[in-house]
């Protein structure tokens, strides 16, 4: 008789050195901003022009894209593709949803502190093992700690930050399903408020009270939690004490905010284009200063021809564009805060 076999996916804490800690958080950080890019991209270019882009148009953009960013040259493209594949599947459940007639729910920006994991989408490429350590493309050496051995074939890597720490998961494939032997032999179990549960044979089995331990103690990590501003130092502090943890955002240097909720209406199609405002918000004024200068010295600036100025919620913005790119200006943010590329034709 054949051996039945399963997949499953294998969880393992990771022990990165600060440098590598670093270096995950900016990969993080770069594969969220590509998620809104190309987000945006799909959302701009069936507005403005009617067009349903697909993953793998997405994905043929990533090689120029590569080229004219040098900072994602040191990320695997696997990882890329998998962050285009990842909204594809948003896509495509969205379409279902719709279809049966469910709460549609419209594949949304992702913030810092929303995205959380990247994938390696083959082992062996890009990510193997070592004589015990997980090897990263252009990330390293990492230690893991072994709580269990690896079975079946490692399929896919996934690096994922949680709470407490960096993990990686494993989904092997042909991992052998191992039933109980048989006993012949039968047993009642009484649930029960004394004892966990009561057996037929007289047997008590009394609950050790762990979950309602660590039930009083996250209440009270939780109220303290609620207590603190959200994006502040001490609520940044609190990985690994309450559900706050994972609302708190990765130090991804020279990345510009990922909310999305100061997008415009349908503003980009260019997926490498609609990166390049990476650059300009990799050093933006101190906070104080475009404060203070307000949006009137903005608008004489030479470089920039005033257009329209709109309002969004409470924040007020000075749309400033040249030929083929908008620029979207927000006092007392993050200064240029967007430069978005539209298709031809399509901005007049």
């Amino acid at each position: 008789m054949e051996q039945q076999t399963m997949r499953k996916t294998f969880k393992y804490k990771l022990k990165p050195t600060i440098e590598q800690e670093r270096e995950l958080e900016r990969v993080l950080g770069l594969c969220c901003w590509l998620y809104n890019t190309a987000l945006e991209q799909r959302i701009t270019a069936y507005r403005r022009a009617g067009i349903s882009l697909s993953r793998y148009e997405q994905e043929a953009e990533l090689k120029a894209m590569r080229a004219d960013f040098p900072e994602y040259e040191t990320i695997h493209s696997h990882v890329l593709q998998d962050v285009l594949a990842r909204l594809d599947k948003t896509y495509q459940a969205f379409f279902r949803r719709v279809t049966t007639g469910e709460k549609a729910g419209f594949p949304r920006y992702q913030a810092r502190t929303r995205y959380h994991s990247f994938t390696f989408k083959e082992f062996g490429n890009g990510a193997t093992l070592d004589n015990g350590f997980l090897v990263l493309s252009k990330i390293g050496r990492i230690a893991v700690r072994w709580s269990r051995p690896i079975e079946g074939r490692p399929k896919t890597v996934t690096i994922s930050r949680e709470a407490d720490g960096w993990y990686v998961c494993f989904s092997c494939a042909d991992v052998p399903v191992q039933p109980l032997p048989a006993t012949r032999q039968e047993t009642g179990i009484d649930l029960g408020i004394e004892s966990f549960a009561t057996l037929s044979d007289g047997t008590r089995i009394f609950s050790p009270g762990w979950y309602r331990k660590a039930e009083r103690a996250l209440k009270t990590a939780q109220r303290r939690v609620s207590r603190r501003k959200k994006g502040s130092a001490p609520s940044q502090g609190c990985h690994s004490t309450g559900q706050g943890a994972s609302e708190s955002a990765p130090p991804t240097s020279g990345l510009p905010s990922q909310d999305g909720a100061h997008l415009g209406e349908g503003q980009r199609h260019d997926l490498s284009r609609g990166l390049a405002d990476g650059q300009h918000a990799q050093e933006p004024p101190p906070r104080q200063e475009h404060q203070r200068r307000g949006l009137e010295s903005v608008l004489e600036h030479p470089r920039f021809q005033s257009s329209v100025c709109w309002e969004a919620g409470c924040r007020r913005a000075a749309c400033l564009h040249q030929p083929d790119v908008l620029w979207l200006w927000c006092p007392g943010r993050q200064g240029l805060i967007r430069s978005l590329a539209f298709l031809p034709g399509v901005w007049n």
